[in-house]
């Protein structure tokens, strides 16, 4: 067993991992070097399977084939480096290792037809007093997901130049703003959040759908993900076109200290 170096060899371990998989925007940034993980495997030349946990609250994804005892210490490796969460819809599910603590429970949404109406709809009715921006230097520094996204990114100019995020505001209030985390190869990963006072008010549907508007114009699509006892997210999600509503699980295990 042996961790590879994703920034010089992440394409020898890319063909054991699919894009489709639950939360693979998250998986395939890491693979993309966009944000930091670490990666086991059995050869960095020619590897029949690979282990990845995402720096992003430790989420794990299992690649190729691997026998139960080499995978539980891979698991044990990694939690050295952090807590882990491992879809328990995965394939190797039935030889996951034992000493998981607890289950997160998710809902994820994606398939939203280009034609869909509803964005362009949505673009359109943002209330008259209020405006919609793309985030800047000047604006990033108020976002509430500013410290997630310079984890993820490194400085605000990575952040800038290599993905994109929209405020509404009001004045110079934001009021509610929406970003892209992962890119992955065809598809981002994006997610919203709003001011407490303004929470029901629809703005949430409207930043999020100029975002998706220039996700698509780039060519990717979009993929949504959240807790599944967040029911706000989950009505923005609904409102916002996707076709597919999935929900799943994660086994938690705790880092070892």
């Amino acid at each position: 067993m042996i961790e590879i170096n994703l920034s010089e060899s992440s394409e020898v371990v890319r063909p054991l991992f699919s894009e489709t998989v639950t939360d693979g925007p998250r998986l395939f940034s890491a693979l993309n070097n966009q944000h930091s993980a670490v990666a086991l495997a059995d050869s960095d030349v020619h590897p029949h399977w690979c282990v990845l946990r995402s720096s992003w609250f430790g989420c794990t994804f299992i690649g190729g084939k691997i026998k139960p005892d080499i995978l539980s210490l891979a698991i044990q490796k990694l939690r050295k480096t952090g807590e882990i969460l491992i879809n328990l819809s995965d394939p190797h599910a039935a030889i996951f290792p034992p000493g998981s603590t607890d289950i997160e429970r998710r809902v994820e949404f994606y398939d939203r037809p280009l034609e869909d109406p509803s964005i362009s709809h949505l673009i359109s009715s943002v209330p008259r007093k209020l405006n919609v921006n793309a985030v800047t230097h000047d604006t990033f520094n108020y976002c509430k997901w500013h410290d997630q996204l310079l984890a993820i990114y490194g400085t605000t100019s990575d952040y800038l130049e290599q993905s994109i995020g929209f405020v509404l505001l009001d004045g110079k209030h934001i009021v509610s703003e929406a970003h892209s985390f992962f890119w992955g190869d065809t598809t981002v990963e994006i997610g919203v959040i709003t001011s407490e006072k303004y929470i029901g008010l629809g703005y949430a549907s409207i930043v999020s759908a100029h975002l998706i508007r220039a996700c698509e114009d780039r060519g990717y699509s979009t993929y949504w993900s959240c807790n599944q006892d967040n029911p706000a997210s989950i009505a923005v999600a609904r409102k916002l076109g996707y076709q597919i509503e999935k929900y799943y699980s994660n086994a938690y295990y705790p880092a070892i200290l």
